[in-house]
């Protein structure tokens, strides 16, 4: 491997910002990365000192975007479920540790994680874990209180 080919393989192992924007059109990646990688030069200088050596900038080159393509919403209330569901769909797609640009472009785009997805099902299924949650934990508080005297 050249040092060029071996550069450009090192480059691919950066972490990276992907925007899984299920609303095209509405939000400016590059608005919304440029904001994103300020606030991380921020906050490496305010947890490591703003003198700290070396400073720590979050600049494209260092901390590149992608964008792919992914499932659209149909109405303008369904982010959050879209949100969860993107989360869920990359964490098993591609793990907890690991993923990096190379993994990305390997895997193509994430059309596939919208295949199958029935925002409706979902939103259901959601409503009907956190009414659980919440019975669970008034059961649990009711346990726990002390008895009225």
């Amino acid at each position: 491997m050249s040092a060029a080919e071996a550069a450009a393989a090192a480059q691919r192992e950066v972490a990276c910002i992907v925007c899984l924007d299920s609303l095209s059109g509405a939000h400016r990646t590059q608005t919304t990365c440029r904001a994103l990688r300020a606030w991380l030069t921020a906050e490496w200088a305010a947890r490591n000192g703003d003198g700290a050596e070396p400073r720590r900038r979050f600049t494209p080159g260092k901390m590149p975007a992608i964008a792919p393509r992914v499932a659209q919403q149909a109405n303008l209330v369904d982010c959050g479920v879209y949100a969860l569901h993107f989360a869920e769909a990359f964490t098993r797609a591609f793990g907890p540790t690991g993923v990096t640009v190379r993994h990305l472009v390997e895997r193509g785009d994430f059309e596939a994680l919208g295949c199958g997805f029935a925002p409706r099902r979902k939103r259901s299924a959601m409503q009907a874990h956190v009414a659980a949650l919440i019975a669970q934990q008034g059961r649990a508080a009711a346990a726990a209180a002390p008895p009225e005297v």
